[in-house]
């Protein structure tokens, strides 16, 4: 009976220490194994479809699914766009006049497309003035014009070239500042007036209000 005891008070020993060891070794209570929801902080950011849109067009070349002169993608979608817009001499003539305009709202990369449109259309035309744009032309197919210093570049480009619409460019390119000084001296001397007058005027030089995109 002795030995019996002396047995029991050992297995009670044994398991008292066992109990203590299983806490000392027990993970703390703020870890967790099971997998939670990142923070609002940690996630990817959750773009939605307009948003994402709005993005990729403020930088159409450079957008990978922008891809120019395929029969899919997002030129294909915008020029189909802008050419319902401006079906029209009259739409044209209007749209024109806004995007020379301070006031008239018509975005800077709309304006690219157009011009991108008029040069594509013309370029079998086999002048000089369609050779020396088609140069313009492939630069901003290839997103060389992407960024403020490169549009500065984009502007002189398409500037040096007027010369081979002759004395008529001159003629365009006074005619289309005028307007601009007449509602706002201040944004004739801008950079984004000059760009402007500069691109109606290689419009005009191609006929754009005439024979369209």
């Amino acid at each position: 009976r002795t030995t019996t005891m002396r047995w029991l008070l050992v297995l009670a020993l044994v398991a008292a220490h066992a109990v203590t060891l299983g806490s000392a070794f027990s993970p703390p209570s703020h870890f967790s194994f099971v997998a939670s929801r990142p923070s609002s902080s940690c996630r990817a950011p959750n773009l939605r479809a307009g948003a994402a849109s709005r993005l990729s067009m403020s930088s159409r070349w450079a957008n990978p699914n922008w891809r120019w002169g395929y029969g899919i993608g997002l030129a294909h979608d915008e020029a189909a766009k802008l050419r319902a817009k401006l079906r029209s001499s009259e739409q044209r003539s209007l749209w024109l006049d806004e995007m020379v305009s301070p006031s008239g709202g018509v975005d800077w990369e709309e304006v690219k497309l157009a011009l991108a449109l008029k040069w594509q259309r013309d370029r079998e035309r086999g002048d000089d003035a369609i050779a020396a744009y088609n140069q313009v032309m492939e630069q901003l197919r290839l997103a060389k014009y992407e960024g403020e210093e490169e549009d500065q570049l984009f502007v002189k480009d398409m500037e040096a070239r007027l010369r081979f619409f002759g004395e008529y460019s001159q003629g365009l390119v006074l005619d289309f500042r005028g307007k601009q000084a007449a509602e706002s001296p201040e944004a004739a001397d801008s950079k984004d007036g000059r760009r402007r007058v500069i691109a109606a005027a290689v419009l005009e030089g191609f006929d754009f209000v005439d024979l369209g995109l």
